[in-house]
Order: C-alpha cells, then structure tokens, then sequence
C-alpha cells in the first residue's frame, strides 16, 4: 500500500477521493502527497503553486496529476463541465494547470533538495475519475497521460504508462523522498515563548491606577500623610509622583526623597537628576555625605551600630552648618525607619511642625525593623493602597499566600510561578544555571533576569559555584558579614550605607552580585514538574550557556525595586520568620516569579496555598 500524505485528512471532492483511493493501492514505494501547496521563485518572482496530487517513487520518478469531475465537453480548444440543468460552464484547460504545475514544482524541488539542483524532470496526468475517455484529447492531452474511471480499477499498470511516457525520470533516494515529505508537509509548531508572554504581561501592567490618582488627588490637601499598601501597590511610583507635584509648587521648594536601600536610592537619584529641587537619596548614604561635607570625623572604627545612632544624631547639626534645610521630606520604605531617624529627618526641615512630610510603608516588608510605628502623633491623613498593579495575577497570588491576604489586581495574567525543588545548597547551582539557560532559549534576554537570594552568604557561594562550574573567578566581594535577618539573630542597618574613614564602603559593596566569572552555563532544560508549578527535583545536565551577564542580588539591597524575571533562591535554613524576606523577594517580580530552594523551604512559604484575585 502507499504511502499516503496527509494521513489526517481526506480530499474535499468526490472526484479527488476517488483518485486518492486507487493511488492507496499501489505498493508502499509510492509517496502520494494530495492537496498540497508550496512557495517558490518563478523567473526570479516569488508564486505560489499547488497541485491535487504529486506522486513519488525511487525509480519512476514525479508525476503530478489533476483531478477533474463531472462530464467534461472540449470543443476545439475549449474545456467545459456539464452541470445538472444541461447547461455547459467554461473551465480552465486541465492539461495547462497540470503542466504549469509540474514546471513549478520542479523549481521548488530543485532550489530545496539537494541533489535536484538542475530541477527533476516531472511528469504530469489529467484524472477523469467520473467518466470514460475513449481517445486523446488533444495535442496537449495524448491518452496516454490521461486516467479515466477503468483506469483507476488497474491503478498500478495505469502509473506505469505514465511514468514510460515521461522515461527517463528522475531517480529520488530515500534521503531525498524523506527530505521532500518534509518540505511538502513540515511539522511545525508554532508555540508562544515565555518572552512573548512576558512582554504581553508587562505591555499590560500600568504605573498608575484610578485608585492611585485618587490618593495624589487627596493627598494634594495635606501638609502630612502615612501611605500603606502592600507589595507591588505602587507605593514608589506614587512617592515619586508625588516628589514631581511638591518640586512643582516653586522653583525655590526644596523637597528630600529619601528611601533605605541603596540601589533604590541610585535608582532614584537617577531619576530626579535633572530637578535641582530634589535630592534623592538612601537614607544612610544622605547622612554620610552630610557628615562628611560637613567636616565631621569618623569613628577609627565604623559599626552599623554607630550608623544606626552616633551618625544619625550627629546628621542634624551637620546639615545645619551646611545650611541644608528642605520644605518637604518624602520617605519610602518607611518601615525601615528607626523611631530616631523621623526625628532627625524632621529636624532638617524649614517648618518641622507644618512642613509636607509624607511616609509610604508596609510593615509586612519590615526586614530590619522589629515593631515599626509610623512618624506621626494624633490625627493624621492615612491611605491604604489595596490593588496590585505590579505583578501578574499569578504572581500576586503566592505573594499574597505568604500572609493570607486579600489580592486585588489589575487582571493581567502571566506565566505560572514555578517552585524548583533541590535537596541542599550542592544542587542549587547547577539546577539555577540549567534554568537560566531555558529561559535564554526561550528568548528572555539577560537584562530581564534577576536573581536574589534571601541569603548574602547564599549568594557568595552560589556565585562561586556557579564560577566554578564554568572556569572562571567569582567578582571579589568586600563584606563578608551576612545581611540576612536570620530568625532569632541579629538585624543590620548596613544595607546600603556608606562609611568607614576614607569613604570607603561598608554597605554598599553588600552583594551588588552581578556578572559571574567564566564561560557557558545551563542546557536550556524547563524541569516543570507534572503540575506545571513544582519542577523536578534534580538536574544532571553539564551546563552549555553563558550566565555572566545576569545580576545576582539580596533581597534586602532590591527591596523597592523590580525586574520583569525573578528568580528568587532560598536558604534551605528558611523558617516562618524569614516570610517577610520571601514576600519581598516573590513581589519583586512582575510577570515572572521562579524559586528554588528546599521542601522543607516551599512548605515554609506556603507554596501550594493560593489566594485567588
């Protein structure tokens, strides 16, 4: 029987089916392909061409035959169709659409398989599947290439006299019959990449909503305001705004944007370089400068307790002998503020007591700060901001499971956050490499991963192991202390700060974990697991794509912050005190969250638990 292509479809006519049924019965070195089309250069134009059947065999050759239905008339040179009332309807001549067609497929053939460069010699025949044909029809139709309805009952000796006709035919070897089934019906699936659907994502999620305007519109009337909300509420970019609108009440109004981390801070300073108005700072590097501006020495030793307090009640009076002074002071990631640091921010201000002092805050991203209070006494304007307007549906979910809170979003939705198990820290480097290198195969490009770790230490070796596995150095790192608030340990003020003597960093150099030394990395593997939402638990592929380029980071120095793709690693010690660390790290991403760690890990952040918008 012959090989017949497509296998999920049959023709639309009666005639071609009639065809397709003799031509099954030939034997199995026969290629039927029916109803096919293809695109190839015709006299250097691109056309298109199709044909109800090409027929391939090793040593007979290429035919290609069209069918035609019904009772057909010809009249000197013209071609009709008699149709059921007796009238008769011009059709095109079915000797010309078959020749026409076998020279188009001969171009076809010979620009896409090798061997055919000179274009295979193809024959062509005419089926008359539904009538009898007792002479030529023509000069262009001899009997010979002609096949009426007896012929169909004897299909094989029928070929044969066609193939004889068109002798000596082109000869096809299994590669190349296997290359042509290819060309003529490719499979080919066309699928979404996870970077289409991280861009549909982003394009969808917005800066500002309804809800966020109302609140610039009502904070308008007060001098003072706390600002809640949690994670991907907006809070910065409604700070920001609101830095925008106070700068624009005067040239002369001096406004102070200040936030607790330092990537933020540079982030923000960026943004605000071009408003003379408007300093923009991380709290600690502020005081730093300040202080030294002002001529105030250093400590021979600098301790985070000494920034924490001896710098923060020294920052006043140095801003003073520098006449700095400020109408408005703007906090972000104000639940990292100590109680101590309100005061000494006020204390810069022209008008301490009626001057704009506005605070934006959530207390479940308190990493450094046990029981947090606000600034201010009394009455004062309070907003809490409830939608989230950073993440993905599907993101915003985990990060709401980690506390049990309500989700309201925007209604975007995006790929479904992925838990990776590994067994201990040894699996967590190959296992994150492999990954990174599918996320690259799927067309994420590196600037839209970010990696961060609850961990610094988790981080230093992560980025030593993954160094290690492709040949390279990890970037040398200047701090060793851990920044992690483990449960039950102490909290640090470091992040982000600027000191000892010399003004040379002690925070700031505090994991800015970016290129990794060496050379590929990763074999592009997904590892989803059967849910689609846990992947596999180990990986033994050798690393093959290059990871330098992506940034590596804590999640305390990116809190404010957001990348498109996160990536977030877990120390396999997590415990229930660590959850604010995770909400952290899980809301900095919008459209992408994946997180490898631990079972004991993924029970801890309450993975499998959901809270649906």
């Amino acid at each position: 029987m012959a090989k017949v292509f497509p296998t999920d479809r049959e023709p639309e006519y009666d005639s071609e089916q009639r065809v397709l049924a003799a031509l099954r019965d030939l034997d199995d070195d026969w290629h039927v392909f029916h109803n096919i089309k293809w695109q190839a250069l015709r006299r250097g134009r691109q056309g298109d061409g199709e044909t109800d059947f090409a027929v391939f065999h090793p040593t007979r050759g290429i035919v290609v035959i069209e069918a035609k239905g019904g009772e057909i008339v010809l009249e000197g040179r013209d071609y009709r169709r008699l149709l059921a009332d007796g009238r008769l309807k011009a059709i095109t001549n079915p000797f010309d659409q078959a020749a026409a067609c076998k020279r188009h497929l001969s171009e076809f053939l010979a620009a896409s398989v090798p061997g055919l460069g000179n274009g295979p010699r193809v024959g062509h025949a005419v089926a008359f599947p539904q009538g009898r044909v007792v002479s030529h029809m023509g000069p262009q139709g001899p009997r010979e290439i002609i096949i009426d309805a007896g012929d169909l009952a004897d299909i094989a000796a029928t070929m044969e006299r066609i193939t004889t006709h068109w002798d000596p035919p082109t000869e096809l070897d299994a590669e190349q019959l296997e290359m042509i089934e290819r060309l003529l019906l490719p499979s080919v699936r066309v699928r979404r990449v996870l970077a289409d659907q991280v861009a549909d994502a982003s394009r969808a999620i917005i800066e500002l909503t309804e809800e966020q305007f109302e609140v610039l519109d009502g904070l308008s009337g007060n001098r003072q305001a706390l600002i809640t909300g949690g994670a991907g509420t907006g809070k910065t970019v409604l700070a920001a705004e609101r830095v925008r609108r106070l700068a624009d009440l005067s040239p002369d109004a001096r406004v102070l944007f200040v936030c607790f981390n330092r990537p933020l801070g540079d982030a923000l300073a960026a943004e605000f370089a071009d408003r003379p108005n408007v300093v923009a700072e991380n709290f600690h590097r502020l005081v730093r400068n300040t202080l030294a501006e002002a001529g105030v020495p250093f400590p021979s030793e600098v301790t985070a307790e000494w920034w924490a307090h001896d710098a923060v009640e020294q920052f006043p009076d140095a801003a003073a002998k520098l006449d700095f002074e400020v109408d408005a002071v703007v906090v972000d990631e104000g639940q990292d503020f100590r109680s101590m640091w309100w005061d000494a921010l006020r204390l810069v201000m022209r008008d301490p007591d009626d001057g704009w002092f506005y605070v934006f805050a959530d207390a479940q991203q308190a990493v450094y700060v046990d029981d947090w209070s606000p600034p201010f006494e009394g009455n004062v304007a309070t907003w809490r901001l409830t939608k989230n307007c950073r993440n993905t549906d599907e993101i915003a979910s985990k990060v709401a499971s980690l506390f049990g809170a309500e989700v309201r979003t925007l209604g975007v939705s995006g790929p479904k956050p992925k838990f990776h198990v590994v067994k201990g820290r040894d699996g967590l480097a190959p296992r994150l490499a492999e990954r990174i290198g599918a996320l690259l195969d799927e067309g994420i490009g590196t600037d839209q991963i970010q990696v961060l770790s609850s961990s610094r230490r988790l981080i230093d070796d992560l980025r030593a192991a993954l160094a290690d596995a492709v040949g390279g150095e990890p970037n040398a790192l200047t701090d060793a202390t851990d920044d992690r608030p483990s449960g039950g340990g102490a909290r640090t003020d470091c992040q982000g700060i600027d000191g000892p003597g010399g003004g040379e960093p002690v925070g700031d150099s505090l994991v800015s974990c970016g290129p990794v030394g060496g050379g590929p990395v990763g074999d592009g593997l997904s590892g989803d697991g059967p849910s689609g939402d846990t992947a596999r638990p180990e990986s033994t592929t050798e690393p093959t794509v290059d990871v330098r380029d992506i940034a590596m980071e804590t999640i305390q120095r990116f809190k404010g912050l957001e990348a498109p793709v996160v990536l977030v690693v877990l120390a396999d010690d997590l415990d229930d005190d660590d959850l604010a660390l995770a909400y952290t790290g899980f809301s900095r991403a919008t459209t992408m969250l994946e997180v490898f760690g631990t079972a004991a890990s993924m029970r801890t952040v309450h993975w499998d638990v959901a809270q649906r918008p």
